[in-house]
């Protein structure tokens, strides 16, 4: 998580796929010096889902009520900043 989100120009989190939890995915698994993709269980994948989901709306909330509070129009709040693609 960049350390930058609460500002007014930063944009909000991109929102989870309708389907994640669905089986469709496979979670990145990291150990020692390699890293290596490895599905697992849909159980598993529908509580990653739900916390993934619970969590970026925790953050977007959180986000909005900052710049309710300190950006002037605002602030930015459009749902584009994805944390997967960001470095």
């Amino acid at each position: 998580m960049p350390h930058d989100i609460f500002t007014c120009d930063h944009p909000l989190l991109v929102e989870p796929p309708e389907d994640v939890g669905s089986g469709r995915y496979l979670s990145l698994v990291t150990g020692g010096k390699k890293s290596e993709r490895q599905r697992i269980s849909a159980e598993r994948e529908k509580r990653n889902g739900f916390i993934l989901c619970a969590m970026t709306l925790a953050i977007n909330d959180a986000m909005v009520y900052f710049k309710e509070q300190h950006c002037d129009a605002g602030g930015n709040r459009a749902k584009t900043f994805d944390l997967w693609a960001a470095d």
